[in-house]
């Protein structure tokens, strides 16, 4: 098939664990100023060695500073993260032109910032920035007697807004792109109107879209949100989501989702053309023109290191079997080969499979019905 021209908007950051541990505790739509004071534990959220530091400090920019303590007992490793940038590494790594379109902060120091457009530019991908917020978090890292400096916003937090001139601007920029595919990701409320500008855009030029959206813009409960939601699904042709989020969907308790009744019901509710709902180790279901399928989770032998991603490379994986003219059902293989094959690394998007290697899984299918 042709080349594939992609365009990715959504979060871009540094995966910093004592943040993730501290969201974890007091949950992610917590505001700045409300943020507890303390030392936290960093020993349980260790992974592979790759910062060595006696312990961070965290504090909120501006004139009020809160400093949170974190101590680290041994070694913490910062990953470039962010379901955006998974999908727009993982398609560089079969060959397609990807621009990313996300927010850094940029200010004297941004050091983390400037970590992932130095990681976008080796791996090729084209950043589009747009809304630099106003305040930073400030991630001082203490060892020993020294202090050195680091901050960032990660991208997709909800402090910030993105205006209708960002959106304009961030459009103006691609707007002589080849796009082929169009992804959304991560998805929450500041940016849906972006969305919704690229992906009417998108539809005018017979572009595919997929949207993967944050969970905190499912929930029919608040109804400003369902509403802007609402503008931005009938646009969509691939919508996914995993188990709990569609449970949040449809205001169900965990694990009280029925098949395939419940998965029809979103589909009959948003009318996208595919619904793909993820759930981890059992695999997939999805409901594609009307049709209710099945897709088990690809075994393979080697250990699980971190299921950080999985879904941004299902995705990957389906959309390019499609791109490829492959059946729906192969389609579904694939992109439960390429979700396993990231899990076995670290990162959002260490395992993220290689052209040859989604082409070589393709050969081994034997040839199936057109769909």
């Amino acid at each position: 098939m042709g080349e594939m021209d992609v365009v990715c908007i959504g979060p871009a950051n540094v995966e910093i664990p004592f943040l993730r541990s501290l969201l974890n505790v007091v949950g992610e739509d917590t505001s700045l100023d409300r943020l507890p004071e303390g030392k936290h534990n960093l020993a349980t959220f260790s992974r592979s060695p790759a910062v060595e530091r006696d312990e961070y400090v965290l504090t909120i920019g501006g004139e009020k500073r809160t400093p949170i303590r974190f101590t680290a007992p041994s070694k913490v490793e910062c990953k470039p993260a962010g379901s955006a940038l998974n999908i727009a590494v993982g398609f560089r790594r079969v060959g397609a032109s990807v621009r990313l379109i996300t927010s850094l902060v940029n200010v004297p120091h941004d050091l983390l910032s400037s970590d992932i457009r130095l990681y976008a530019l080796r791996h090729g991908i084209q950043l589009v920035e747009v809304n630099r917020p106003m305040t930073p978090i400030t991630f001082i890292i203490v060892d020993g007697d020294d202090e050195c400096e680091k901050s960032t916003v990660l991208s997709y937090k909800p402090w910030y807004k993105i205006t209708q001139d960002d959106a304009n601007d961030a459009l103006r920029k691609i707007k002589k792109s080849r796009a082929t595919h169009m992804f959304a990701t991560g998805i929450r409320i500041p940016e849906l109107t972006l969305v919704r500008k690229a992906f009417r855009r998108a539809r005018r030029r017979g572009i595919m879209t997929c949207f993967i959206p944050n969970p905190s813009i499912l929930s029919p409960s608040d109804k400003d949100i369902r509403r802007q939601l609402e503008k931005v699904i009938p646009l969509v042709d691939i919508l996914q989501i995993n188990e709990r989020e569609a449970e949040i969907f449809l205001e169900r308790e965990e694990g009280a989702l029925s098949f395939p009744s419940d998965i029809e019901r979103i589909a009959k509710q948003t009318a996208v053309p595919t619904l793909i709902v993820t759930r981890g180790v059992k695999g997939a279901v999805a409901v594609i023109r009307g049709q209710y399928r099945e897709i088990e989770a690809y075994q393979a032998t080697p250990k699980v290191v971190d299921t950080t991603g999985a879904g941004d490379a299902f995705l990957l994986g389906f959309v390019f079997a499609l791109h490829e003219g492959c059946t729906i059902t192969d389609a579904l293989s694939l992109a439960a080969f390429s979700a396993t094959s990231n899990i076995m690394a670290i990162g959002g998007h260490g395992g993220m499979p290689s052209r040859d290697q989604l082409l070589r899984h393709l050969s081994q299918l034997r040839p199936k019905d057109a769909p």
